[in-house]
């Protein structure tokens, strides 16, 4: 029995260790990745910093929300590069593709692990709403993660703010269809765009509201 305790006890101690280490590796990886955005760095270098803090700990939300971020960098970045979506090629488009879908995987998996956090959901609405000419639904998906951040933080004004942009967008593209053939999907559009404007400005007045010198909410 004594050797037994032993054994197990042992086990432990060197599981502990283990993971214990990867934790700290885990966290040196992602302070290297904060310096070197800092420094100015490749966004390439900083997520590859990232991406390897959350291999190493993944039940940290902050690495998965800051990598969800540097990410979209990444997209955006790729995107400037290419001047007409007739230049993409296959691997190129696939790349792209990969990096949206990463991007994505990485704000779910924030709002996951914390999902009472209120920045883990309104970085992954930013995500959503950067990607409404790339992803169907889009748009849909940051309104409810905003409407979510709102929930767990309604005093702040900068939520809010961020709301109310997104509605916003959800508005523009009603207003696209409002000039469509089909007269019923044109009347459902402008009822849509009626009332995500509506929205939008219920929610940009909040923000005023909660901080009343809140210059980007004015604006």
């Amino acid at each position: 029995l004594i050797s037994c305790v032993f054994v197990i006890g042992a086990i432990g101690f060197f599981v502990g260790i283990f993971v214990t280490s990867e934790r700290y590796l885990a966290e040196m990886s992602f302070a290297s990745a904060i310096r070197a955005d800092r420094d100015g760095a490749s966004i390439q270098l900083v997520v590859e910093d990232l991406d390897r803090a959350a291999t190493l700990n993944r039940f940290d939300d902050r690495y998965f929300r800051t990598l969800s971020e540097a990410l979209l960098l990444r997209v955006d970045q790729q995107m400037k590069n290419i001047s007409g979506a007739d230049q993409l090629t296959i691997e190129s488009r696939e790349y792209v593709q990969a990096l949206v879908a990463a991007s994505v995987n990485a704000g779910v998996r924030a709002t996951n692990l914390s999902p009472n956090n209120s920045t883990n959901w309104l970085v992954r609405g930013r995500v959503y709403k950067e990607l409404t000419s790339v992803l169907p639904n889009a748009a849909e998906f940051a309104v409810a993660s905003h409407e979510q951040a709102v929930l767990l933080e309604p005093v702040n004004p900068a939520h809010w703010n961020e709301l109310g942009k997104t509605y916003l967008i959800s508005a523009e593209q009603h207003r696209q269809l409002t000039v469509a053939d089909n007269e019923q999907v044109a009347n459902q559009a402008k009822q849509n765009l009626e009332l995500y404007l509506n929205k939008a400005e219920q929610a940009f007045l909040k923000a005023t509201n909660l901080k009343p010198n809140y210059a980007t909410a004015h604006f």
